[in-house]
């Protein structure tokens, strides 16, 4: 970040690009002496001797050269100097390269700028005194010591229209290689004498190096200009720097902004300073762990351990599979396919496998295409395992991996092992997700190398916490053997086991290897190396604009509000720093959701970046139910800004918060979010909450109503109550009570439906509605209480349930009330029997609108999965017998539905590749499933 002044000391330049070179002899070039030996006026003699054209670019040297200068003592650069000075008779390039070397030597410089139009005008390459444009307009840059020089050398008096008239551009200034190092030393030689060439260029276009030289500028002018140009992305970026370079001009310009109501005043308000500060908390009531933390505490560096040479123990690998899991593996080709004659051929494999022959299955074995995944699905294991280490034997040295690789595990399991660790050893991060039933030390260290991948972590962090004991075997060797990359893994990854829980079986393990190896892992175990870390403030970092963290009642002093940043930038949702807990458990909440949010948006400011993203995850730790409301659209909307990565992150944090309020932001994103990457990914972390919760995605989406409810989320929850009475649906009583009756987002829907109570055997029992006032009443609109019966739940009313004086009669008393139903339930249709067969009957063969077709999504059908060019053919429901297949003539191209306006309409199966449904499937249905599927493919028609 840039350093920020003193209130005496703000008309210093700062240097916004610390680790950028700045090729400027003066005293502000810091640079490590140079180990050179050679004299500076010889190497000078020999570079400047050299032949220039255009082919060789001398550049490096040269900027090495004038490092060597800038540090050299005063007398040997006055040598190098009188040894420049012999070749100022030379050719134009070389006498460049004298004043790049010496820029103090303002006489060579001048004259170097004066001669620069006429020898542009010659020939480019015209022997050794024809100009290179990009080599002398860069280094003549670098020599310049005015804006004044600037305007010579471009042959200006002023800078007018557009930037690219220029004789020297602002690609040659701000984009390439060597830009940046030039604005830097552009900005170091020139100063605030810069600053109409940066506003001439930022008026033209939005540059952010052009931004954060501004704000390294001390004056009152460049503050301002960025004030004016808050709104612009790279503009708010730069203030941030500047207002933490120059707090005390930034608490006047800023104020002096927003007292006017000027332009940008509401974007600067929360950036200025604050004043004198209460008084702070006291030393006692600092938290232990903000007022020593261990980066604080001055130790020694370490003696590196003794390497201890050691083999693994003795394990026998074997196979750990979780219920249901080998059936995973088995079918996973199967499950991920989009092709239609695969499922097919799979189905009839699977009901022939007890009876096929040898030679059937041999020659699916030694076939081609997706032949031999069905024979790794269901054929014969001992025909199988030679093909397979073949496969994979042939795969490795290609860096390829067999198709079917999780199929072959579910029939081989151990007689692969061998195979798939050489598999690995070129696709790692393709075979790691199947190691997860392998009980075996000889993949921990390959999950070891890994374990730094996020898109890996929860396939490595899975088998690890599922394998701790084979994991330790397998990785304390290297964890106390030599130093190198395989230490370094082993070590982070048992660190991370110990952390995850796991410390005893480690310690447990490393005492069978013997005293010496348990006595180096202990130190390992108890570390976590992050608590000798202090990376270091970015530039938005600026405590004094943030609102107080309380302890109570008084704020937290700034070296405590230090250590709380650095603990912040270390930590990680899911794998939390060590004592931050109980740090922020000290804290007021309020004032650190507060103090989180400023934190936030100064990283927004600063133009949200990605090494500092800690400040987004903070608000995982920092953040209550205001943080979610407010950042659940925030990262709905990244994506559409080129922030998906930061849109990801966002989902996690809106996550780590935990509360209704924040799982709403998550499930609000996962029902209707405009990116379906993002989308996919929110769905995904709802499954996870519902399954750690123990709900069904159904009883989650009941705890997840938003409290207000627009458009969009109004459409969703009336879909949300009609699949629920399609799917039969049932609720506790208090369940629904709690969660249907008592939201008032959703009374409007509940109000206007007719509800019912079920028995066990899931047959009405008695039917009521809710008032507007939350009781309840039944349909001559007496009161009705709901009352605890063993096996009673309570449903929204299918009509195939009621009879037709029941419907009348329920429809009278809404009509009293002028209660219009959200979706037809009372007026839908009632289909049995030979209705189901004649509405299948009747859409078959029609020419139906593509966009009624899709509709069908409302009646939970879905559209099928994209075949060859994205070809979509059928349309799909699943039910209690089997998933049903609309098929669709025509079919039309994912993502170019439009140019399909029509469908016809073809037969209806169970399953792809069956016989079309007649009345005996349709018996086998349920009855409400039934009237479901004539009502939906009618409302297509209709």
């Amino acid at each position: 970040m840039p350093k920020t002044t003193s209130a005496s000391d703000e008309t210093t330049l700062v240097n916004p690009w610390p680790k950028r070179v700045i090729v400027r002899r003066g005293p502000n070039v810091a640079i490590k002496r140079s180990k050179d030996k050679e004299p500076l006026a010889a190497r000078v003699k020999e570079v400047l001797s050299r032949e220039m054209t255009p082919e060789v670019d001398l550049r490096p040297e040269l900027t090495a050269l004038r490092k060597r200068l800038a540090e050299a003592p005063d007398a040997e650069h006055a040598a190098a100097r009188d040894a420049a000075a012999a070749f100022r008779s030379e050719p134009y390039f070389t006498r460049v390269a004298c004043s790049f070397l010496f820029p103090s030597e303002r006489a060579w410089v001048e004259a170097d700028v004066a001669d620069f139009a006429a020898e542009a005008k010659k020939k480019d390459g015209g022997g050794p005194g024809g100009i290179w444009r990009s080599n002398q307009r860069l280094l003549l840059l670098a020599s310049l010591a005015s804006f004044e020089d600037f305007l010579a050398l471009v042959g200006k008096t002023t800078l007018a229209g557009p930037p690219d008239v220029l004789a020297v551009s602002r690609h040659d200034v701000f984009l390439g290689r060597w830009s940046t190092n030039y604005l830097a030393t552009l900005l170091d030689g020139i100063g605030a004498g810069l600053l109409p060439l940066l506003r001439y260029y930022f008026d033209y276009s939005s540059i952010a190096d052009v931004a954060r030289a501004i704000a390294a500028i001390p004056t009152d002018e460049a503050m301002t200009l960025l004030v004016d140009r808050a709104d612009d992305k790279h503009g708010m970026a730069g203030l941030t720097d500047a207002v933490a370079a120059f707090p005390v001009r930034a608490a006047r310009v800023l104020g002096e902004r927003v007292a006017s109501k000027g332009k940008n005043h509401a974007l600067v308000k929360p950036m200025i300073p604050t004043g004198a500060a209460a008084p702070e908390t006291s030393a006692a009531e600092v938290p232990a762990g903000l007022a020593s933390p261990p980066w604080a505490q001055k130790k020694g560096k370490a003696k590196a351990p003794a390497a201890i040479e050691t083999r693994p123990l003795a394990y026998a690998p074997s196979m750990t599979w979780e219920p249901g899991e080998r059936e995973r593996f088995r079918e996973s080709f199967l499950r991920s396919s989009k092709w239609d004659v695969f499922e097919e051929d799979a189905a009839k494999w699977k009901a022939k496998a007890a009876t096929a022959s040898e030679a059937e299955w041999k020659g699916l074995v030694d076939g081609s295409g997706y032949d031999s995944a069905l024979a790794y699905m269901y054929g014969p294991k001992e025909l199988c395992v030679d093909s397979i280490r073949k496969a994979i034997a042939e795969a490795a040295p290609r860096k390829a991996i067999i198709s079917y690789l999780a199929e072959a595990i579910a029939q081989q399991e151990l007689d692969i092992l061998d195979s798939l660790v050489l598999q690995a050893s070129t696709r790692a991060a393709d075979v790691v997700p199947w190691f997860a039933p392998y009980d075996a030390p000889v993949l921990a260290p390959i999950v070891a190398r890994l374990a730094h991948v996020k898109k890996l972590k929860a396939a490595t962090e899975g088998w690890l916490t599922r394998h701790p004991r084979a994991a330790a075997v397998g990785l304390i060797p290297d964890a106390v053997g030599k130093a190198g990359a395989e230490k370094k893994a082993a070590t982070a990854t048992l660190q991370l086991l110990a952390r995850s829980g796991h410390a005893g079986v480690v310690r447990e393990v490393a005492a069978q290897y013997g005293a010496e190896v348990s006595s180096a892992l202990e130190a390992i175990v108890g570390a976590d190396p992050r608590l000798t870390k202090e990376p270091k403030a970015p530039s938005f970092w600026s405590p004094g604009t943030l609102p107080p963290i309380l302890v109570g009642g008084a704020p937290l002093p700034a070296e405590a509000l230090e250590n709380l940043r650095v603990m912040l930038a270390l930590n990680e949702l899911d794998d939390p720093y060590p004592g931050l807990a109980e740090v922020l458990a000290a804290c007021d909440r309020g004032s650190l959701a507060a103090f989180g949010w400023e934190l936030f948006e100064a990283w927004q400011r600063a133009g949200s970046p990605a090494a500092e993203r800690w400040a987004l995850v903070a608000l995982g730790v920092l953040g209550d139910d205001d943080t979610a409301r407010k950042l659940a659209p925030l990262v709905a909307a990244w994506p559409g800004d080129g922030g998906h990565a930061r849109a990801v992150v966002g989902l996690d944090v809106l996550r780590a918060i935990g509360s209704d309020v924040a799982l709403t932001g998550v499930h609000a994103i996962a029902e209707h979010g405009k990116f379906d990457a993002l989308q996919e990914l929110a769905k995904k972390h709802i499954d996870a909450v519902a399954a750690a919760r123990g709900l069904t995605l159904d009883e989650l989406d009941d705890r997840l109503v938003p409290p207000v409810l627009d458009k969009v989320t109004k459409k969703s929850q009336l879909r949300r109550f009609e699949r629920s009475m399609i799917a039969e649906r049932r609720w506790s009583r208090a369940d629904f009570e709690a969660y249907v009756v008592r939201p008032p987002a959703v009374g409007e829907i509940v109000r206007a439906l007719v509800w019912g109570v079920f028995d066990a055997k899931n047959a009405l029992v008695t039917t009521f509605r809710v008032a507007e006032d939350g009781t309840l009443a039944d349909v001559k609109d007496a009161a009705f209480t709901l009352k605890e019966a063993a096996g009673h739940a309570v449903g929204i009313v299918h009509p195939l349930s009621l009879s037709d004086a029941e419907l009348r009669a329920w429809g009278d008393r809404f009509g009293d009330y002028m209660l219009i139903q959200p979706f037809a339930q009372l007026q839908r249709g009632r289909f049995a029997g030979a209705d189901v067969i004649a509405a299948i009957d009747g859409v078959k063969g029609k020419k139906v609108p593509t966009g009624k077709v899709l509709k069908l999504a409302d009646y939970g059908w879905r559209r099928g999965e994209p075949q060859d060019s994205g070809h979509v053919g059928w349309m799909t429901r699943d039910t209690s017998i089997g998933t049903l297949y609309l098929h669709l003539e025509d079919g039309f191209i994912a993502g170019a539905i439009g140019e399909s306006p029509e469908q016809t309409i073809g037969p209806l199966r169970l399953g792809r590749g069956a016989d079309a449904i007649d009345a005996t499937v349709v018996k086998e249905l349920g009855a409400v499933e039934a009237s479901e599927l004539a009502h939906a493919l009618s409302s297509i028609t209709s």
